[in-house]
């Protein structure tokens, strides 16, 4: 008599992690980068280093040439990029089951900040749109500053800007507990800090943070590209090799 032959090995679902699609880790490795470098380091290179005493004097100035009407729809760009980054670091994180507390809480927190800064982007577009187009051009500088020291638009673009700083290191915090980012790679947002205090040029001065800034994003991108889902198990199939699953 022939014995039976042995069963096929059947997959066993891994307890614990979630699958996450590459698409959400592909849009948190684009995105994350892509906040500092349109926020930060393009409108600096594409509009130069300027001094201006106050916001009257820059508006004026604005008047006599042209206002830099891409430069604000950059920054929205990058603002906006705050939604897919911290939506993709949440997948990662329930992915790994870990760190998904922190990575929900940076997730709201990135959205508000997102909301408040396209908010505080779109007045000043309105801001640039007075500028240049009301006659004589002193109306539209006194409109400008009007929206500009109003206290709804002053509170929202301190509340955006320090929502900004924060979440950007807490999504390298929450990557660091979902054991997706090393220590090291955590303690390079000290980077754009040690790189304000450098005795540099003023064109360099104003470019250096977000430069900085763009050392622990681009690290962040670079290993939430490298994570794979880590729900691999190893099923026995009677003498034959053992069978990879990957749920």
């Amino acid at each position: 008599m022939h014995e039976p032959a042995a069963p096929a090995p059947v997959p066993v679902p891994a307890p614990g992690p979630v699958r996450t699609r590459g698409t959400a880790r592909a849009l948190a490795a684009l995105a994350v980068p892509a906040v500092p470098l349109f926020v930060l380091v393009l409108p600096t290179v594409l509009g130069g280093a300027g001094e201006h005493a106050t916001a009257e004097s820059q508006l004026l100035e604005w008047t006599r040439t042209r206002a830099p009407y891409e430069l604000a729809l950059l920054q929205a760009v990058g603002f906006a990029c705050l939604v897919p980054a911290c939506l993709g670091v949440l997948a990662v994180a329930r992915e790994r089951a870990r760190g998904t507390a922190l990575a929900a809480v940076t997730a709201v927190l990135g959205c508000l900040t997102a909301f408040a800064m396209l908010l505080v982007m779109g007045a000043e577009l309105a801001q640039l749109f007075f500028t240049v187009t009301l006659d004589p051009p002193r109306a539209g500088v006194d409109a400008a500053l009007l929206l500009n020291d109003a206290p709804g638009f002053v509170v929202t673009l301190l509340t955006g800007l320090s929502t900004t700083v924060l979440t950007l290191p807490l999504l390298g915090t929450a990557l660091r507990r979902s054991r997706v980012l090393s220590t090291a790679g955590l303690l390079s947002f000290l980077v754009p800090l040690v790189v304000s205090f450098l005795p540099l040029p003023p064109a360099g001065a104003e470019l250096a943070p977000g430069l900085g800034l763009l050392v622990p994003c681009c690290w962040i991108a670079v290993r939430v590209a490298a994570t794979r889902p880590a729900g691999t198990v190893v099923v026995p199939a009677g003498d034959r090799p053992a069978r990879r699953v990957r749920v």
